[in-house]
């Protein structure tokens, strides 16, 4: 509300007007916005907590899991170094074959826990060979294989820029996966590759 002056022919205010308007809808919209910022401030505060809980998760259970890896590492050491002679030759590859799950359980757990952090920093971008990460992931899933038939056809992979961690997490889960829905074949065929796409992506496919 408010109040229009009126002037004569002489520049004199000689009457006014009053002019209301109403501002209801405003009012109601204004309200509306009041509350949907509210609603997004809680929900930013309850996402914010989750991933600090999640973060000390990721942290306690990565403790709690590097123990037992360590323990297993050092097991193997001590009998590579102290009874290495009187081992033949199968039970020294199958002491490899710890050693190397047991490595790479270690990096798969400095991994998961990078990827827990993810939403919170930056990426690690660097220069990737996919085709070497795919065969990482292929001679870590050796011993789940326990005497099957797979081959595997890797078709020259590109390197890409990228997070290692992430990419390597991703890698292992396809190939487990690839793994796991194969095992009820006698003989099965895992293929990787590169499929077509634009020229600013990469795109990878695992056909089982």
């Amino acid at each position: 509300m408010y109040v229009s002056p009126v002037r004569g022919s002489d520049g004199r205010v000689t009457y006014g007007l009053l002019v209301t308007q109403d501002i209801t809808e405003r009012k109601q919209v204004e309200g509306h916005v009041r509350r949907l910022n509210t609603e997004l401030e809680r929900k930013v505060a309850e996402a914010d907590a989750a991933n600090k809980e999640l973060e000390a998760f990721s942290y306690s259970v990565s403790h709690d899991l590097r123990a037992p890896i360590r323990h297993i590492n050092g097991f193997v050491d001590m009998l590579q170094r102290r009874a290495a002679g009187a081992l033949d030759e199968t039970a020294q590859r199958h002491l490899q074959t710890i050693a190397r799950a047991s490595r790479h359980m270690g990096q798969l757990i400095d991994d998961l826990l990078a990827f827990s952090r993810m939403g919170r920093g930056e990426l690690a971008r660097s220069r990737v060979s996919l085709d070497a990460l795919a065969r990482e992931a292929i001679e870590s899933l050796r011993p789940e294989l326990d005497g099957r038939s797979v081959e595997w056809k890797v078709g020259g992979l590109p390197a890409v820029t990228g997070d290692p961690a992430m990419l390597r997490v991703v890698l292992n889960n396809l190939l487990g996966n690839a793994v796991k829905y194969t095992r009820p074949r006698a003989q099965a065929v895992i293929q990787v590759g590169q499929a077509a796409g634009r020229p600013d992506e990469v795109v990878l496919f695992v056909k089982d």
